[in-house]
């Protein structure tokens, strides 16, 4: 029987869909107005479905596995992107411009002749995404997926008869989509990354003592409370 999880994002959720709903009929391009909506709210109805699905830790750790690994193919592509692709179009654009402008509809001199020169030549590493930014946050996310499983496996290394060998595939899968992230080159991607790597460090480090600091704080409001409702 289908139990429907909370996930404390359902009141937010309903406020952000009224305020979209009625945005959307004061907007001026009620088709925009619509898209953007539906844009913004899919990764947040994407997040609710996965609450429900992953109900077990076999379904976590595949999900987690297929981010992982959709990490290391875009550090591929990524790297093929850095040390040929790039490269290889400037110089095909250099000998016959016309022949990467017109599948692309782009008349030389206007404006999109400008930027997509500008993009060219920028030489961004970007995966299969559309900007560098963009698929070094999705390494930051994947590379979190592959610390997991490595931390999971490093945990059961003694327990588990293959744990050495997965153990190294894991460490290798996270190595990897590092590299990824490391040659998109984007100054913001890379400061947000070692951010969230010194959060997560504090975490191993002091999560025990913050879990048990909020349960005596909640204990001791609740204490408090009681006291007062008893006076």
């Amino acid at each position: 029987r289908f139990l429907y999880r909370f996930t404390g994002i359902e009141i937010g959720l309903c406020l952000f869909c009224v305020a979209a709903i009625a945005a959307g009929l004061a907007a001026a391009n009620e088709r925009a107005a619509i898209t953007n909506f539906v844009i913004m709210l899919a990764p947040i109805l994407m997040a609710v479905l996965l609450v429900q699905i992953l109900d077990s830790q076999s379904k976590i750790k595949l999900l987690l596995i297929c981010i992982a690994a959709l990490g290391m193919v875009s550090a591929y592509e990524s790297a093929n992107q850095l040390f040929v692709t790039n490269q290889a179009m400037i110089d095909e654009y250099e000998k016959a411009p016309q022949t990467l402008l017109e599948p692309l509809g782009i008349t030389a001199g206007t404006s999109d002749h400008f930027q997509f020169e500008h993009r060219l030549y920028s030489k961004d590493v970007k995966g299969f995404f559309t900007t560098g930014n963009s698929a070094g946050s999705f390494a930051i996310f994947a590379a979190f997926a592959g610390i997991a499983l490595f931390l999971e496996k490093f945990r059961n290394r003694k327990s588990d008869a293959s744990g050495s060998r997965a153990l190294v595939t894991c460490g290798i899968a996270v190595a990897v989509i590092i590299f990824g992230l490391a040659i998109t080159k984007s100054k913001g991607v890379i400061i947000a990354s070692l951010i969230a790597a010194a959060m997560f460090i504090i975490y191993l480090l002091f999560g025990n003592w913050a879990k048990n600091l909020q349960k005596n704080y909640i204990d001791s409001l609740l204490t408090i409370g009681f006291s007062w409702v008893a006076i």
